[in-house]
């Protein structure tokens, strides 16, 4: 039997918050709602980064980590825990005002979903070579935007908005990565 390995501490780290997150007894002022107004009140700047730790039910919980534990590991061990860190608090920020400015009055946001749209993008620029962009890439950013669209005409409870959001973040993410260390292992010196 195999030893079990320690990898992608950020990735269990966030995990940890949002099971912990998600069952406090105030989760629910985590959530980021409100207008472009509500910027005025400066947990409102806390909860911009924190919003996507709280799920709404288990399953939300479950449904959300199992992507993100399949997905994170190799965005954190290809960027390191820092930069990848800088695009999961850029995504929140990005889909949290997105929120403020077109959700719903009255509506909130939580859930780690945009995070994992952003993962499911990010992720086809991985095997990426320098100068290109993968067919698989677009094919997913199709599909993806293909399906959100068609979700966000039915009347539900998903912000389709915030998934959007994300996809758009890893699509720029992995574009602006290309030829860094996202798509090739990074080498240690000996």
């Amino acid at each position: 039997m195999g030893k079990i390995r320690f990898e992608a501490p950020l990735t269990l780290f966030l995990t940890a918050g949002c099971i912990l997150a998600t069952y406090l007894p105030l989760a629910d002022s985590l959530a980021i709602g409100g207008s472009l107004a509500s910027l005025l009140h400066p947990w409102t700047w806390v909860r911009l980064l924190l919003w996507p730790f709280v799920h709404e039910t288990t399953s939300h919980l479950l449904g959300n980590l199992m992507l993100f534990l399949i997905l994170s590991p190799q965005i954190e061990l290809r960027q390191g825990w820092l930069r990848y860190l800088a695009y999961l608090g850029f995504c929140s920020v990005v889909i949290g005002l997105g929120h403020l400015t077109f959700g719903a009055p009255g509506s909130f946001l939580v859930g780690a979903s945009g995070w994992v749209f952003m993962l499911i993008l990010l992720s086809t620029f991985v095997t990426n070579a320098q100068g290109t962009i993968p067919l698989h890439t677009l094919l997913v950013a199709g599909l993806y935007g293909w399906q959100e669209l068609r979700a966000a005409l039915t009347p539900n409870q998903v912000s389709h908005f915030a998934h959007f959001l994300g996809g758009i973040c890893g699509l720029l993410f992995g574009y602006l990565g290309r030829g860094r260390s996202l798509g090739r292992a990074t080498k240690s010196s000996s």
